[in-house]
Protein backbone atom coordinates (compact mmCIF):
# COMPACT_ATOMS: atom_id res chain seq x y z
CA UNK A 1 0.00 0.00 0.00
CA UNK A 2 1.52 3.56 -0.69
CA UNK A 3 1.83 5.96 1.53
CA UNK A 4 0.14 9.25 0.68
CA UNK A 5 2.01 12.53 0.76
CA UNK A 6 0.31 14.86 4.00
CA UNK A 7 -0.99 18.05 2.19
CA UNK A 8 -1.93 16.29 -1.29
CA UNK A 9 -5.09 16.55 -2.86
CA UNK A 10 -6.02 12.96 -2.95
CA UNK A 11 -4.42 12.61 0.29
CA UNK A 12 -7.04 15.22 2.00
CA UNK A 13 -9.71 13.73 0.33
CA UNK A 14 -8.67 9.94 1.88
CA UNK A 15 -8.94 11.82 4.78
CA UNK A 16 -12.58 13.31 4.40
CA UNK A 17 -13.75 9.87 3.16
CA UNK A 18 -12.53 7.81 6.42
CA UNK A 19 -13.84 11.09 8.83
CA UNK A 20 -17.52 10.56 7.12
CA UNK A 21 -17.17 6.33 7.26
CA UNK A 22 -16.42 6.96 11.15
CA UNK A 23 -19.21 8.98 11.41
CA UNK A 24 -21.60 7.30 9.69
CA UNK A 25 -20.80 4.38 11.56
CA UNK A 26 -20.50 6.16 14.90
CA UNK A 27 -24.58 6.76 14.19
CA UNK A 28 -25.63 3.29 13.12
CA UNK A 29 -24.27 2.41 17.18
CA UNK A 30 -21.31 0.17 14.92
CA UNK A 31 -19.10 2.32 17.15
CA UNK A 32 -19.24 3.43 20.74
CA UNK A 33 -17.94 6.35 22.40
CA UNK A 34 -16.42 6.53 25.79
CA UNK A 35 -19.65 7.87 27.42
CA UNK A 36 -21.50 4.95 25.63
CA UNK A 37 -20.00 2.17 27.78
CA UNK A 38 -20.66 0.40 30.53
CA UNK A 39 -17.80 0.60 34.04
CA UNK A 40 -16.55 -2.60 32.99
CA UNK A 41 -15.75 -1.28 29.29
CA UNK A 42 -14.55 1.76 29.95
CA UNK A 43 -11.87 0.02 32.39
CA UNK A 44 -10.84 -2.46 29.73
CA UNK A 45 -10.71 0.62 26.81
CA UNK A 46 -8.57 2.90 29.19
CA UNK A 47 -6.43 -0.22 29.59
CA UNK A 48 -5.98 -1.10 25.97
CA UNK A 49 -4.87 2.98 25.32
CA UNK A 50 -3.05 2.81 28.08
CA UNK A 51 -0.93 -0.32 27.00
CA UNK A 52 -1.14 0.98 23.25
CA UNK A 53 0.75 4.55 24.65
CA UNK A 54 3.08 2.62 26.51
CA UNK A 55 4.29 0.54 23.79
CA UNK A 56 4.27 3.50 21.17
CA UNK A 57 6.82 5.46 23.44
CA UNK A 58 8.55 2.27 24.21
CA UNK A 59 9.14 2.03 20.35
CA UNK A 60 10.24 5.57 20.18
CA UNK A 61 12.59 5.88 23.50
CA UNK A 62 14.27 2.67 21.50
CA UNK A 63 14.78 4.17 18.16
CA UNK A 64 16.23 7.38 19.76
CA UNK A 65 19.02 4.81 21.91
CA UNK A 66 19.53 3.04 18.63
CA UNK A 67 19.91 6.37 17.03
CA UNK A 68 22.31 7.72 19.81
CA UNK A 69 24.35 4.17 19.78
CA UNK A 70 24.94 4.09 15.87
CA UNK A 71 26.50 8.25 16.47
CA UNK A 72 28.61 6.29 19.32
CA UNK A 73 29.57 3.65 17.73
CA UNK A 74 30.18 4.95 14.31
CA UNK A 75 34.07 6.04 12.63
CA UNK A 76 34.44 9.07 11.72
CA UNK A 77 33.83 10.29 8.42
CA UNK A 78 36.80 9.98 5.68
CA UNK A 79 38.14 13.35 5.50
CA UNK A 80 38.32 14.72 1.86
CA UNK A 81 41.97 15.38 0.50
CA UNK A 82 42.64 18.86 -0.36
CA UNK A 83 43.73 18.10 -3.81
CA UNK A 84 39.81 17.04 -4.53
CA UNK A 85 38.30 20.08 -2.84
CA UNK A 86 40.49 22.56 -5.23
CA UNK A 87 39.80 20.55 -8.20
CA UNK A 88 36.36 20.06 -8.41
CA UNK A 89 32.88 21.60 -6.93
CA UNK A 90 31.98 20.79 -3.99
CA UNK A 91 28.67 20.04 -4.34
CA UNK A 92 29.85 17.15 -6.63
CA UNK A 93 32.08 15.75 -4.02
CA UNK A 94 29.64 15.08 -1.36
Amino acid sequence: MKKRKEGSAKYEEDKRKEWERYYRRKEAGQIKTIDQMSEREKRNQRKEWRNRSKKHYLGKKNAKELELKLQENSPPATPIPEELMAEAPYDEIL
